[in-house]
């Protein structure tokens, strides 16, 4: 498929050094503007991972500023350089390229098609995306998903538009739904998974109907097979549960999956405690990472050290009656934990008020490659429905690292 361009000028090519190719210029593991050519490998010139892996991100300082793109919904779009961004644009559905060093978005590189949450590759030659159609009238749209979403992958430039082949058995129907509170289908870096949050049993397109289904989290593998993608061996990664489980991303390594759910346990109590985990993909195992009695959403895990970055509502706790549907609370702010999560320290990073005064609730945090950065985003409510939403940066400043 012919990629779309933003810029008259950007017909030119690569060489003309135009802003629309500027951008892939700045990236050392892309492919060639507009060429789909294979990259120089990403050995040959590693991205800033370990940039700044000294700095101490219990007390350094940060600033925090509002972007100028607004994304539908997301997954870990950030390029290996930490600098630009891909994002799918409410607007119009197409994936775009946002600097986050001009403030401008400089690339387009797909047409109109409802795209969703791109994961940008660890090793920057490719980009991963889903995509999914209008909810009918009047209906909430992560209540009438009954399908898998399809599923693309392209070069980086926006060259070699692939639909994934699903070649794996997936439910579907009436009684199954693919919860989609942050984007269809999220996509592990390395390019190997790609992750689902079903409700299966359901009785209705309704919350009512969600009260007596499960919750299974679905893992299949990506591979190649005659030059094209195709997904296979989708499995269950836990039992059958009527709470909440999430499949919310992958680590940067793509080894450990990061999800959330409300299983209760003793120090819980029967109504559950939303809180955030990682599943390792290769043994099973599964960290938990906090036990505050509040509502904990989503994680990532800094690539670059040991700190992990979390949403919670601890600060305005949501009442425990929400916790079986996986509804958003009324508040949530960013935290900051070493690997041992919440019972050790804590960093609180935002502190926006009540939502529903005004303030704003900072969700969904994606570490850059860097581990210097956090693209979140936030949201302002009215009667639990999303009236406002912004995206946001948040960058650590670490003078010894620079």
């Amino acid at each position: 498929m012919r990629r779309r361009a933003t810029h008259p000028s950007e017909k030119a090519g690569c060489a003309s050094r135009t802003r629309a190719c500027a951008w892939l210029l700045s990236l050392a593991a892309l492919a060639g503007c507009g060429t789909g050519r294979a990259a120089t490998p990403a050995a040959a010139h590693p991205a800033p991972a370990r940039a700044g892996a000294g700095c101490d991100l219990r007390d350094a300082p940060y600033s925090v500023r509002r972007l100028s793109f607004t994304a539908s919904d997301e997954n870990n779009g950030w390029a290996p350089d930490s600098r630009h961004i891909a994002y799918a644009d409410p607007a119009d559905g197409r994936i775009k390229v946002f600097d986050t060093q001009s403030g401008t978005t400089v690339a387009t590189l797909t047409p109109p098609m409802g795209a969703e949450g791109p994961e940008w590759s660890a090793d920057g030659r490719h980009i991963y995306f889903s995509t999914r159609p209008a909810p009918p009238a009047g209906q909430r749209a992560n209540l009438s998903y009954h399908t898998p979403p399809r599923m693309y992958v392209m070069n980086a430039d926006g060259t070699g538009l692939r639909q994934i082949i699903v070649d794996s058995p997936m439910p579907s129907g009436p009684g199954v739904l693919y919860w989609d509170s942050t984007t269809p289908a999220k996509f592990s870096p390395d390019g190997k998974y790609v992750a689902f949050s079903t409700l299966q049993g359901i009785t209705g397109d309704t919350l009512s109907g969600l009260a007596n289904a499960t919750w299974v989290m679905l893992v299949g593998d990506l591979v190649t097979i005659g030059g094209l993608p195709h997904l296979v061996n989708v499995h269950p990664v836990n039992a059958p549960s009527h709470y909440w489980h999430e499949a919310k991303g992958f680590t940067r390594a793509g080894d450990d999956l990061m999800f959330g759910a409300s299983t209760p346990d003793a120090q819980d109590g029967p109504a559950g405690n939303p809180d955030v985990y990682t599943l390792s993909l290769r043994t099973g195992k599964i960290t938990r990472y906090t036990r505050d009695p509040a509502w904990e959403e989503t994680m990532d895990v800094n690539p670059a050290r040991d700190v992990i970055v979390f949403n919670s509502d601890r600060a305005n706790p949501s009442p425990p009656t929400q916790f079986a549907l996986g509804a958003t609370a009324a508040h949530h702010d960013l935290y900051l934990a070493g690997l041992q999560g919440d019972t050790g320290w804590t960093r609180r990073l935002t502190t926006d008020g009540d939502p529903g005064q005004g303030g704003w609730a900072s969700v969904r945090p994606r570490w850059s490659p860097s581990g210097l950065e956090i693209l979140f985003q936030q949201t302002q409510r009215a009667r639990n429905t999303i009236t406002q939403l912004r995206d946001m940066l948040l960058t650590f400043t670490c003078p010894a690292a620079r």
